[in-house]
């Protein structure tokens, strides 16, 4: 039966940790579509585009990069400079592209609207096709906690501007998937009543490169749709007939960027919570209904799978799917409870359990044993999986020997999403928190895919940027479809698609920070799309166009490499960051028009092989075009010293479509190689299309030396003032004939080594173990790294290094002498305990009533002057990685107010470990602690434990 929507009293707001709430910035608001009908032709205005009442203006001064900033309502400081008559972007087929245009109006403005006109098309040129262009109107909506608003919800026009304020306009550029490469252009004209309009000329140049449509993205996307809050937005009774209709709009936005999951409720309102009143009711302004009825008439269960069933079927009818995931045998607030119809009295129960005991698993037994029997005969079974939201570890043993001992058949399809690494690697569908990358390591994640496993990521309210949130800039939401490329994961989770609150046009966040629970906002009959769900959706075309390119060239092709390492997805807004991403993204286009048609795949066997011996390298050239390549070759080139023979293959007068060319070189590595990944280069030339290509592919080959050194070890490792140390140096030869080295230690300044060079002779796969002595004579308290290499030949092959610790101990008697900010409400992240010597106590920023932003600082009172040399961090060892530092100044001084030059400054590197920072030895009381920036990109600073070293011999 429809449901009704029931009325929802005002509620709290409170902010979750890592869901950071009321972060101050500005955001635009982006609405439906609507692409105006194309007058006459009109062609673009000589004069300047300054109109009698209007200037049209570009945000960032460059129409390609316009989408990457917000406009603000108000201007800020001097008149913007006039666009340029030309607005000039570059596309490929099916690919939409967001733009934008700022509108000031010198008077009050009626009806201000910009239509696509058919412009006279140069030399060269054609005329943008009608439909290609679509024009929306961000509106402006209000900044929880200020008195600000910010452009975000997309409506149609046109629309009225008062005298002395900003109207963005946003254009959706999509050349269609037959449309020829080639230059195109159209007329952007700009009007309002009574005003004298302008047109812009509008140049569109279309790459020879094909989008894939989304239901065919490597992109693995999952949103999670709140269906309940369509029809209470929409006001139509629960899964009525007008909600499953707008229910079938709301699923094809979000297959149209690749959604692959379909999420649904499987209990009534999985993620409900304890409010600080004491009650326990929904996170959401609106709750979530199960899509499974659940029925109980005092001896046994019965379920109802008619809406779930529906649901499934509209979302893979709208190109959602095939992978489902259900909510949730684990609710989210902690507390576990069971909801059902009391068949005998028609009362809807909702009964608290207890995770474990009896009644819990006799009733999800019971569900889950019919539900399992219902997946098999809709055939839906292999691909659900039973999902998680943030549930610790102990809590998931459970459930994983419940599900053992109970239903086996799903004892290992669980899905879940995680803000800790305290977790079962073995999941087979884990998406880690945004502040844990930095500890996904690429063995970890490719062991996991190794094993069939699936791995993603996920926002909350934080970081700042990359995110979806409202106080996101546009190019952070574009960013966030980078970082599975960049750290070899399959795809992106987000909560939520459209958890709305009452009105987010008015009262835009409920309990989390602003737009973390939505991304569209509810238009008259469909969703109405967002700057943010624009740019992101910018960004999932990146993603597809760097996968598109790794599959035709490889992951070793240069241009890849290049663009993946020119965009850091963590940075802040810059115009540097612009650059970076449009210059990546015309790298990798202009690399896939090179490959157009092009498939190329190599392999290696034995892919490692010891210096001096022998690899066979196969090369396969794919025409996956529709015409026939022409001319083909092949040639590899080795390193100097190597020897390449070509035994197969190598030409092919004539590669028709779907035809392959396997060519088959043996390549043997010269004896003298060092130990590396040698990146040999295979040249492939044809003719396509009467033109000449050449094309470089990268053949990576792993070597080892020919001798090498097993290990490095100093004894003793740490040592006081004068005391000598011994070097061991552990060889071996990996070859099966007999070979000699030259072993060479070389110190640092302050030390002298004996002997510093020896020549050993190693049997056939021998070892031998040589040694020298390091003896201090002038060297300074600190760390020190001794170096050795191993030369065959003349050439070096294999180098290793050992550090000692000499003369330096950490400074006792440390206090604070002040901090920037610490949380004490939240929890207890007192600076204290940065000093405490417990690496479980944690120093954090402030972040529960407000959030501090960097830079962060904490000055340390050494107690008296002291010569400090180096300074080591710990991270936090428990919970989140959030604070973890990232980029740092260290000062050191004797006034706390006056600071000169920094000792060090730099970046650490990710993860728990602890970091050290050595700087010359410096004399002062104080030491100045300063935190730039975070690892995730995220506001907050924290750390274990901080501790200074100076010289143990010095008074």
């Amino acid at each position: 039966m429809p449901r009704t929507v029931p009325t929802r009293p005002g509620l709290t707001r409170r902010t979750r940790r890592g869901r950071v709430a009321s972060l101050a910035a500005t955001t635009v608001l982006v609405v439906t579509t609507v692409l105006h009908g194309i007058p006459a032709t009109a062609s673009p205005q000589d004069a300047d585009t300054t109109a009698a009442g209007f200037t049209t203006w570009v945000p960032t001064g460059s129409f390609a990069s316009s989408s990457f900033e917000r406009v603000p309502r108000e201007p800020d400081g001097d008149a913007p400079e006039p666009a340029p008559t030309t607005l000039r972007i570059a596309t490929v087929r099916n690919a939409p592209t967001s733009a934008q245009l700022g509108v000031l109006a010198r008077t009050d403005l009626r009806d201000l609207r910009v239509d696509i006109v058919r412009a006279r098309p140069r030399a060269g040129q054609r005329s943008l096709p009608p439909g290609a262009v679509t024009v929306r109107y961000p509106a402006y909506i209000p900044v929880e906690g200020t008195d600000e608003v910010t452009a975000d919800p997309l409506r149609d026009g046109p629309v009225d501007v008062p005298e002395g304020s900003n109207q963005p306009v946003w254009l959706t550029i999509r050349p269609s998937a037959s449309l020829p490469a080639g230059t195109y252009v159209a007329g952007v004209r700009v009007s309002a009543r009574g005003q004298r309009p302008l047109v812009h000329e509008l140049v569109v140049d279309v790459a020879d490169v094909t989008l894939p449509d989304p239901e065919d993205y490597d992109f693995y996307l999952n949103l999670w749709l709140q269906p309940d809050a369509i029809a209470y937005a929409h006001q139509v009774p629960l899964y009525s007939e007008e909600h499953w209709r707008l229910l079938d709009v709301y699923l094809a936005d979000m297959a149209s960027r690749g959604q692959k999951v379909i999420n649904a409720a499987i209990i009534e309102d999985p993620w409900e919570i304890q409010w600080p009143d004491g009650t326990w009711r929904a996170q959401t302004y609106y709750p979530f209904h199960s899509l499974v009825e659940w029925r109980y008439d005092g001896a046994s269960w019965e379920f109802d799978y008619t809406v779930f069933d529906r649901y499934v079927e509209a979302s893979l009818r709208a190109g959602i799917g095939p992978d489902i995931r259900v909510y949730a045998l684990l609710l989210f607030g902690g507390r576990e409870r069971l909801f059902y119809t009391d068949t005998r009295t028609g009362e809807k129960v909702r009964e608290v359990v207890q995770l474990g005991d009896a009644r819990w698993r006799e009733a999800w037994s019971a569900f889950l044993a019919d539900f399992e029997r219902h997946l098999r005969e809709r055939g839906w079974f292999e691909h659900t999986m039973l999902a998680f939201d943030e549930r610790p570890a102990s809590t998931m043993a459970v459930v994983r020997d419940f599900l053992a001992e109970s239903a086996p058949a799903f004892a290992d399809k669980i899905h879940i999403a995680v803000y800790s690494m305290d977790v079962d690697l073995s999941i087979p569908d884990i998406s880690f928190s945004h502040g844990l990358l930095p500890e996904l390591t690429p063995e970890l994640v490719n062991e996991r895919r190794e094993a069939g496993y699936r791995t993603t990521f996920y926002t909350t309210g934080s970081p700042l940027t990359p995110n979806t949130i409202t106080a996101t800039p546009p190019i952070g939401a574009r960013l966030l479809p980078w970082i599975p490329v960049q750290k070899n994961l399959d795809g992106y989770l987000r909560w939520s698609y459209n958890s709305w609150p009452a009105d987010p046009f008015t009262d835009p966040a409920y309990r989390y920070a602003q737009g973390d629970e939505y991304i569209v906002y509810p238009g008259d009959d469909a969703p109405m799309s967002s700057i943010r769900w624009e740019t992101f959706r910018d960004g999932v075309v990146d993603h597809e166009l760097l996968r598109q390119l790794a599959r035709r060239a490889g992951e070793d092709n240069a241009v890849y490499r290049r663009a993946l390492a020119l965009v850091d997805a963590n940075a802040r807004p810059s115009p540097e960051l612009y650059r970076a991403v449009l210059d990546a993204r015309a790298m990798v286009v202009a690399e896939l028009e090179r490959y157009q048609d092009v498939d190329v795949d190599v392999a290696v066997e034995p892919a490692a092989i010891v210096a001096g011996d022998r690899t066979e390298v196969e090369l396969t050239v794919r025409n996956d075009g529709t015409r026939p390549f022409t001319d083909v070759e092949v040639q590899l080139r080795g390193d100097d010293g190597w020897t390449v023979e070509t035994v197969e293959g190598g030409r092919a007068p004539r590669l028709g479509p779907g035809e392959v060319l396997r060519t088959r070189f043996l390549v043997t590595a010269a004896r003298s190689t060092p130990t590396a990944v040698h990146e040999l280069v295979a040249t492939l030339a044809l003719r396509r299309s009467g033109r000449s290509v050449s094309l470089d592919v990268p053949v990576p080959l792993d070597v080892r030396a020919a001798v090498g050194v097993d290990s490095v070890i100093a004894e003793p490792t740490e040592l006081a003032a004068g005391e000598p140390a011994t070097v061991r140096i552990d060889l071996t030869n990996r070859r099966s004939d007999a070979s000699s080295v030259r072993v060479t230690v070389t110190t640092p300044d302050g030390w002298v080594v004996e002997p510093a060079a020896q020549d050993v002779e190693l049997d056939p796969h021998g070892a031998e173990t040589v040694t020298a002595t390091v003896r201090p004579t002038t060297a300074s308290a600190g760390r020190h790294e001794f170096a050795v290499a191993l030369e065959v030949d003349g050439q070096v092959v294999e180098r290793g290094h050992v550090t000692v610790l000499y003369d330096e101990a950490p400074v006792e008697g440390l206090a604070i002498h002040s901090v920037s900010s610490e949380e004490l409400v939240g929890e207890d992240g007192a600076a204290a305990n940065l000093i405490d010597g417990d690496p479980l106590t944690i120093w954090h920023s402030r972040w529960f009533d407000e959030v501090a932003g960097p830079p962060h600082e904490v000055v340390l009172d050494l107690g008296r002057v002291r010569a400090v040399h180096a300074v080591t961090y710990l991270p936090r060892q428990t919970g989140t990685m959030n604070g973890t530092v990232k980029d740092y100044e260290i000062y050191v001084g004797n006034d706390p107010e006056t600071w000169g030059e920094a000792v060090a400054a730099g970046a650490f590197d990710g993860g728990r470990d602890e970091k050290r920072v050595d700087f010359p030895v410096t004399e002062g009381r104080y030491l100045r602690f300063v935190v730039l920036s975070e690892q995730a990109g995220q506001p907050f600073a924290s750390g274990a434990e901080l501790t200074p070293l100076t010289s143990r011999s010095s008074p």
